[in-house]
């Protein structure tokens, strides 16, 4: 029975993806010098495919110097085959835009958890922009262009599972942050629903908040649908369901928008933020979106005019970097360890493709409770010297007003 690597009807030839194939097996320690590999008949019969495609795969071997023929059209690895010869190649496609820091940070973190798995490897990184039609050319792409396992952040849960269901007969494919309706993919998901229990129940019953407004972005998906369902069913055990008030406003269009020279969506926000939580004398304010509480709430001044309103949100462990006034206010800090998301899928990925046998593990990570506080120094800073560096005295035009230390660093 042919195996799925090798699939007919695209526009990748026949004898790449063997060569591809039979280059991950001798990265992976499938195929070892000494073992004896197979006949070119024998990985006819095995991968379902004719003599003519088995040869043209091993010439494109042999040109990599990764295995050389022996008589009777037996091969053999050569001796230094599986030294940084094979690239790993895999795919990564998410939602988010480009245009914002999260989504940048999506290279950054697709690309360090392949790294940390020891292998030579490239990770092609996609935004689908939330577009699910998007994803699908996206995803079929990559397959032509013989990535060997994908990572997927779906664009919307309700559409293309049976899609990615059918690339995993192929291919293995593993969810990051959300499930696809239809499909029984294994996942490596944040646990929203219980981060959301105990958000609210830490509210409520550590903090005694009276009135609690939430604030969601104006697009909702399931993660933060989750989150929010969590958060309800704390309240009500809590007897507090009518002192909670869940709305939605155009975060993450406002982090866009603020790049424009009159941030004019950032004030309207702020002042409609600043009414409501006036108005409807509420003393605590949470928001997954730390764009919203640092940008809104602190940078325009909100806070500081109500210090007495207390501010929630979720972050992401070691990536990002507030201002110096965000820590002064004390914001309560719930964190989300996405590199050990992407860590523990790629784990799975990995585990995947180098057994054969599918996984069915979906777990879910904790977001827990940082404790995190602003400084609270009163000893009085050391004095601060300006090095003037220009104008000054230079030497042959260029400037020699360098401190020792740095001098001593440069010259290395």
């Amino acid at each position: 029975m042919p195996i799925s690597k090798i699939i007919t009807g695209v526009r990748e030839p026949l004898y790449r993806q063997l060569a591809r194939e039979l280059e991950r097996r001798i990265a992976t320690g499938k195929l070892n010098s000494g073992d004896g590999p197979a006949s070119y008949r024998a990985l006819c019969e095995e991968f379902g495919v004719s003599m003519s495609v088995v040869q043209r795969a091993f010439r494109e071997l042999r040109r990599d110097d990764l295995v050389r023929t022996q008589q009777g059209r037996r091969v053999e690895l050569a001796p230094d085959a599986r030294a940084e010869k094979v690239i790993h190649k895999y795919g990564f496609i998410h939602p988010y835009s480009d245009d914002n820091a999260f989504g940048r940070l999506m290279p950054y973190l697709a690309g360090r958890a392949f790294e940390g798995m020891g292998l030579n490897s490239f990770v092609l990184v996609r935004s689908s922009g939330g577009d699910s039609g998007r994803e699908r050319e996206i995803a079929e792409n990559m397959l032509h262009n013989g990535i060997q396992g994908l990572l997927l952040s779906p664009a919307d849960i309700r559409l293309n599972g049976p899609f990615f269901e059918e690339a995993a007969r192929h291919i293995p494919v593993v969810q990051l942050d959300q499930t696809l309706e239809r499909a029984q993919l294994p996942g490596i998901l944040f646990d929203y629903r219980r981060a959301g229990r105990e958000i609210a129940g830490y509210l409520f019953r550590k903090c005694n908040t009276g009135r609690l407004l939430a604030v969601l972005d104006e697009k909702v998906n399931q993660s933060i649908r989750e989150l929010t369902d969590g958060m309800i069913e704390a309240a009500r055990e809590s007897g507090r369901a009518d002192s909670m008030e869940i709305i939605a406003l155009p975060v993450v269009r406002m982090f866009a928008d603020r790049e424009k020279p009159d941030c004019r969506l950032q004030k309207q926000l702020a002042g409609f933020l600043e009414e409501k939580l006036v108005s409807g004398n509420f003393d605590t304010l949470f928001s997954p979106f730390t764009i919203l509480v640092e940008y809104i709430m602190v940078a325009s001044g909100v806070h500081a005019r109500h210090p007495q309103i207390r501010l929630g949100t979720m972050n992401y462990t070691r990536i990002e970097q507030q201002s110096a006034a965000y820590f002064q206010a004390r914001i309560m800090e719930w964190e989300q360890d996405y590199h050990r998301l992407f860590t523990e899928a790629a784990r799975l990925l990995l585990r995947w493709e180098q057994s054969g046998q599918r996984p069915t593990l979906r777990k879910r990570l904790r977001i827990g409770r940082r404790f995190r506080l602003a400084a609270d120094n009163t000893e009085p800073a050391a004095p601060l010297n300006a090095l003037v560096l220009y104008p000054g005295k230079t030497e042959n035009g260029s400037i020699n007003a360098i401190p020792q230390t740095l001098r001593k660093e440069k010259e290395r």
